[in-house]
């Protein structure tokens, strides 16, 4: 017995898009059977005609072949159709990690690659943006962010996706110095004042190359300068934020006050002092010790009486650094003697008296010997005076010539004989 052979058809060649599913081969035949290559693209391959769905390879068109054989009894044939399939543009992107809000910068991109000619149209909050990709796209704001992908394949349907992107805020950082100006070395006490945050990690930079992990440190600030302090706050989530302390740090050094006085001491004649600062300092004065005062480095000054003055120096600086020196200047009487050579104790009113004159005499003593070197008069105050009586007081002696010592220190403390 002869059999006679099937007409095996795979039907006309087709295009299609990708993950579109179309009908492929012609109606069946009674008493045929059918078997397909690439089944696993068709929803059954051992029918005549099944539905082909061909997946996405890549972002170029492609072509699959498929051959069906038509077996009646022990005969069969062969057919071949071609399906051109169109590679559609896929709405799917892996969604960034998460980012600081701070300097924030996105990128989106599709996972599959960008097919010629597709429209790629992505959805963030009101932008709305035309590109295959997106790169540094920034958020203002924090929070979990929709992120929309829509896609338009020539000829094809569309395709979306919808992912979210997380933006983590920042802590807002603040802190306060208990003072920002003053004398090196300079104590300065940090205080944070930023908003409470779970866990969060602290690097205070001092400006002078130490560091502190402290919530609230003190540091001292050894050396003159200005230092710009600075507190970096990291939240448990790793987000940092920095502030930095307007306007720094300022120190100063502390002046020295030390000055020269030309003379020490002065006769008053001449009551003219010069005094000169030793160092340059900000800020001068002089305080003379009599009531007055000059606000320079280096003054000149005239006393006006005789005296021992304390003449003080202050010293200061923009940082209201202090110091303070003296000296001790003296102005001196002018010195002068008279010690008559004779005088007539007569009672007449008329040089009864032996009187001492004197001015700028500190220390005074004068003993008068009669001829047989007896002292006949002692005193040591000029104030005094004989009256030509033993020691003042006693016989009158006679007239004649006496001799008297006198032994006297001026206020500079000279001896004068």
């Amino acid at each position: 017995m002869v059999g006679s052979y099937p007409i095996s058809n795979a039907g006309i060649d087709l295009a299609t898009c990708s993950n579109q599913p179309i009908a492929i081969g012609t109606t069946n035949t009674a008493g045929y059977t059918y078997s397909w290559t690439n089944p696993s693209y068709l929803s059954s391959g051992t029918v005549s005609n099944p539905q082909a769905t061909i997946p996405v390879f890549g972002t170029a068109d492609t072509t699959v072949r498929f051959i069906v054989t038509t077996s009646l009894g022990y005969c069969d044939r062969n057919d071949t159709m071609l399906l051109t399939v169109n590679s559609v543009q896929q709405a799917f992107f892996i969604p960034p990690n998460p980012q600081c809000e701070t300097n924030n910068a996105f990128d989106f991109s599709p996972l599959f690659g960008v097919v010629p000619g597709a429209t790629l149209t992505w959805i963030i909050g009101t932008d709305t943006i035309v590109s295959p990709t997106i790169q540094d796209y920034n958020f203002t704001s924090t929070g979990p962010k929709s992120i929309i992908l829509q896609t338009q394949t020539p000829g094809c349907p569309p395709d979306q996706y919808i992912a979210n992107v997380v933006v983590k805020p920042n802590p807002v950082v603040n802190f306060s110095v208990n003072q920002n100006t003053g004398c090196a070395p300079l104590d300065v006490i940090f205080q944070d004042l930023s908003p409470t945050i779970p866990n969060p990690t602290y690097l205070w930079n001092f400006g002078d190359g130490v560091v502190s992990f402290l919530n609230n440190p003190t540091h001292t600030y050894s050396n003159q300068g200005v230092y710009v302090p600075t507190l970096t706050l990291t939240s448990a989530d790793t987000c940092s934020t920095t502030d930095t302390l307007t306007g720094g740090i300022a120190t100063f050094p502390i002046p020295v006050a030390l000055f020269t006085a030309n003379p020490l001491v002065a006769n008053e004649l001449n009551p003219v002092f010069n005094f000169e600062s030793a160092f340059a300092n900000n800020g001068c004065y002089f305080d003379f010790g009599d009531g007055t005062g000059d606000s320079s480095c280096s003054a000149t000054h005239e006393y006006e009486n005789v005296g021992t003055y304390i003449v003080t120096l202050y010293t200061f600086n923009a940082g209201g650094c202090r110091d303070t020196f003296q000296l001790e200047v003296r102005v001196t009487p002018n010195y002068s003697l008279y010690i008559p050579n004779a005088f007539t104790p007569n009672n007449d009113q008329i040089n009864d008296r032996l009187s001492i004159y004197s001015e700028g005499v500190d220390e005074f003593n004068i003993k008068v010997y009669n001829r047989r070197g007896q002292i006949v008069y002692e005193s040591s105050n000029t104030k005094e005076s004989w009256n030509g009586e033993f020691l003042n007081d006693g016989e009158e002696c006679m007239s004649g010539v006496y001799v008297y010592e006198a032994l006297i220190k001026d206020f500079n403390r000279k001896n004068i004989i």
